[in-house]
């Protein structure tokens, strides 16, 4: 019996699932589902309390045993795509005061200093003149710590916007946690992948946007512990892609009205295309699927139905919803019932769902005519899917030797083989994929993100901004031992970021267990398509081996021949935390590291117009990965990696990796 259980609920476009999981295997404990509360009058958040109420009537969930809960939520993501929002004022040190904004409607208030970030006196005193009148109210400076005026507070009024609605609902959740009997801290999903307490939603709202999408990508990390690969979760309406790189999920700017927000987002692709997608024909051809879905046209799909009526029924054309076009396709029964056809239809209807997955329909139901549309609509539906992929492989200069898409979400048997299967990748369906998401939220990490707009960073900066993303974190409730703190310095735009993980406990983590040298070997091997006689490991950490291969690519029908060195790092657990391509590789200790990092960035730097060019540089110390690819100037990579090892033994081996850029 455990003593430690972590919560997660996901709120998703259909459903809501909590699952609470063993905190120290991962290991699911229990699993509850309710509809998702679009249209109740608490929003989202009477899905999340009703799911939770659901979950703990399991008798093996005892509430004192609940050391972590978490939910994603879409409540500030649907008041900006509904308009449900409140009227925003904004005070800039003019002569217009709380009262004279309230008397004109304002609902919420943005204190927006012009040096705020340097001295936020002013903004926290009209904020807590505001909330002293029972007013909600966000500064500047607690939405960014970057110089712009404009675009600080065009973000803090998308942040103020929602306030009112996202503060009725974190009390409402708290609430409803704190009755149930559990003591720990309620965390909320941010839109990077981490979380963050109450206490930061109801200052800022806004780093919930887009929080569903990002449970899924959590999950990928920390309980399939992908590497690299493309995510891909496939729900019943909509399916999010997403590039994971290095062990990090990409992020971009947010926009609004087309117009950037001092916001990051994970960089997720979000197609109108799912297991529940229905489709359109032209004639006796498939020349669409999607975006309208079973759900949304209120219809059961046919595979999960059963009786005379499926039998007995004819494919007829159909709108799902007023003012939709007519080329859709169900069945339609001779009592006039109507069932959806759809992609998770379509592939039961070839047999390519395995028993026990959460596609699999009933047996029997498959009717001849959806048999006979099937294949056109799985490759009509892969198209789309082949796209945007390769668009993403295109624009981030993916390497496909070795590239994997994982598949999540209640319909991913149902498409992901068939788009793996189109473009030659290797491809696999997570574990418990069907609340994967849920997963997300109850082993996400505690996550903080500081930016500071420096001119000419000096080493002393960016450790200052380090410290403070570690700081934060800290008083979050984080485990000192457990905080990785990764980096950024954008030299163009005078940037330096830093983004801080930790953990709530130290616990080991869940999936596979140690395997042996042999193993390790033969998991390098398969990534790099390379026979394992050829793959040599090249160093080691107490944690991490290093092997490397060689891949031959041909060109022009094998006229032109290329070769390139591949490095995969593998962990004790047989996953591949780190590959790269043509790496220079650098055994060092706890006492030389230094002298040999200097000595293999000056070995590696290159001129260009641009000027001095440092290498990408990894290094690797017990099992940990330190990722200072994003560093461009030496001085800052030798500045991390001496404060990051600056506690270890002078005989501890370290490896050093570079590459080029």
């Amino acid at each position: 019996m455990t003593s430690r259980i972590r919560i997660g609920i996901d709120v998703g476009g259909t459903f809501t699932h909590a699952v609470a999981v063993d905190g120290g295997t991962h290991k699911v404990l229990g699993h509850s589902v309710v509809p998702t509360t679009h249209c109740a009058t608490e929003g989202v958040a009477a899905g999340i309390v009703e799911s939770l109420h659901k979950l703990l009537r399991n008798p093996a969930i005892k509430p004192s045993d609940v050391k972590f809960i978490a939910h994603s939520t879409t409540q500030a993501t649907n008041a900006l795509l509904e308009g449900d929002l409140a009227k925003v004022g904004i005070i800039d040190g003019s002569k217009t005061g709380i009262d004279d904004l309230v008397k004109n409607g304002a609902q919420a208030l943005v204190a927006a200093g012009a040096f705020s970030v340097d001295d936020p006196a002013w903004e926290k005193n009209i904020i807590d003149q505001a909330r002293a009148k029972g007013i909600p109210a966000c500064g500047t400076h607690e939405i960014s710590g970057l110089y712009g005026l404009k675009a600080r507070t065009r973000t803090s009024v998308v942040n103020a916007s929602v306030l009112p609605k996202m503060l009725e609902a974190a009390d409402m959740t708290e609430k409803a946690v704190k009755d149930s009997g559990i003591t720990a801290k309620l965390m909320v999903m941010r839109n990077d992948g981490g979380v963050i307490d109450m206490a930061g939603v109801r200052k800022r709202p806004i780093q919930t946007i887009l929080s569903g999408p990002a449970a899924g990508v959590a999950a990928a990390l920390m309980y399939e512990c992908v590497s690299d690969g493309i995510f891909i979760e496939v729900g019943g309406t909509s399916t999010d892609i997403t590039v994971i790189r290095n062990g990090r999920a990409l992020v971009r700017s947010a926009r609004v009205g087309g117009r950037r927000l001092y916001l990051k987002t994970l960089d997720v692709r979000t197609l109108g295309l799912a297991g529940g997608s229905m489709p359109r024909m032209s004639g006796d051809k498939i020349s669409g699927v999607g975006p309208r879905s079973a759900h949304i046209a209120g219809l059961p799909y046919s595979c999960f139905s059963e009786g005379a009526g499926i039998r007995d029924s004819k494919v007829v054309s159909f709108s799902p919803k007023p003012g939709d076009p007519s080329d859709y396709v169900c069945l339609e029964a001779p009592d006039g019932s109507r069932y959806a056809i759809t992609v998770t239809c379509a592939a039961n209807a070839l047999g390519l769902i395995p028993d026990g997955d959460y596609a699999k329909g009933r047996n029997g139901s498959v009717h001849p005519d959806v048999k006979r549309l099937a294949k056109d609509i799985l490759d009509v539906s892969s198209e789309a899917f082949v796209s945007t992929i390769e668009g993403l492989i295109k624009e981030y200069k993916l390497d496909r030797t070795g590239l994997v898409l994982i598949g999540g979400g209640g319909g991913a048997s149902t498409i992901v083989p068939c788009v793996a299967d189109k473009m030659k990748l290797d491809y696999k369906i997570a574990e418990n994929n069907a609340i994967l998401s849920a997963i997300g939220v109850a082993i996400a990490l505690l996550h903080e993100t500081v930016e500071r707009s420096v001119i000419e960073p000096s080493e002393e900066d960016i450790l200052r901004i380090r410290r403070e993303a570690e700081e934060k974190l800290l008083r979050m409730g984080a485990v000192e031992d457990s905080i990785d703190v990764h980096v950024e310095v954008d030299l163009k735009k005078n940037v330096v970021t830093a983004s801080a993980f930790g953990a709530t406990e130290m616990k080991k983590q869940g999936g596979p267990g140690e395997v042996n040298a042999g193993r390790r070997r033969d998991i390098a091997s398969r990534s790099m398509k390379v026979e394992k006689d050829n793959v040599k490991l090249l160093a080691e950490t107490p944690g991490l081996s290093v092997f490397e291969g060689e891949i031959r690519d041909s060109h022009l029908f094998g006229l032109i021949r290329k070769s390139r060195k591949a490095v995969r790092v593998v962990d004790r657990r047989g996953v591949i935390r780190l590959q790269c391509t043509d790496a220079m590789l650098k055994r060092s200790t706890g006492e030389k590291f230094r002298e040999d990092l200097n000595s293999l960035l000056d070995g590696q730097l290159r001129y260009g117009d641009a000027g001095a060019e440092t290498p990408k540089v990894f290094v690797m110390h017990g099992s940990r990965i330190l990722d200072l690819s994003d560093l461009t100037e030496k001085e800052h990579i030798i500045a991390l990696a001496a404060l990051e090892l600056k506690q270890m033994p002078k005989t501890e081996p370290v490896v050093i990796l570079s590459g080029r850029r």
